[in-house]
């Protein structure tokens, strides 16, 4: 038995033996794993600029489930500071927020962020790392005007309620430079902490 395991080891294709599925398989994951059947809440989120003053609080539904898609605008804190729950759409909606992940062509790779094994989609000028156990999503980043990396990382997931889970800061980044964090400041379903 052993013999035969070793044969088919040895002579079994490689791409047989770590299947990467196609972006738009991912992305469902994520969405499915993540928020479908999810029971919206509301939290409330603050955003405070790299020297620690707060610039806005507000609160939001999440997840951000049926919700037309807002226009994607250019201003750094607007397109980031919503970012998680803009993810949190339904998988029609999140396709027209960022179309090049839904391709068949986008790359997917695993790949290490942190120390976490994860999912690398890489679209046109835009790339989301999921977490292989549950495709939690870790990080988003989009290419700006100016050529540089503009990213979201979404740090320490916190359930806000039952298995719904939030980040517990978000750090939004151009290139190496910290612009500024997005903190949750409270769930309103305080029992499920």
């Amino acid at each position: 038995m052993r013999t035969l395991i070793l044969i088919l080891l040895v002579f079994m294709a490689r791409p047989s033996l770590a299947y990467l599925p196609a972006a738009p398989e991912l992305m469902d994951r994520m969405h499915t794993s993540q928020w479908r059947r999810a029971n919206p809440v509301e939290i409330r989120v603050q955003l405070v600029d790299s020297q620690g003053a707060t610039r806005e609080e507000r609160a939001i539904n999440y997840p951000q489930l049926g919700e037309a898609p807002a226009t994607v605008e250019k201003d750094l804190s607007s397109f980031y500071f919503y970012s998680y729950p803009r993810l949190s759409t339904e998988t029609e909606t999140l396709s027209a927020h960022f179309p090049s992940l839904f391709r068949n062509d986008a790359s997917v790779k695993l790949t290490r962020l942190d120390r976490t094994i994860c999912y690398l989609i890489e679209g046109q000028g835009i790339r989301l790392w999921l977490r292989k156990d549950d495709y939690l999503p870790l990080r988003l980043s989009r290419l700006g005007e100016d050529g540089s990396w503009i990213s979201a990382s979404y740090l320490q997931p916190t359930n806000v309620s039952g298995r719904l889970v939030y980040p517990s800061v978000t750090e939004i980044r151009h290139g190496d430079d910290l612009i500024f964090l997005e903190k949750l400041v409270r769930p309103v379903d305080e029992t499920s902490r």
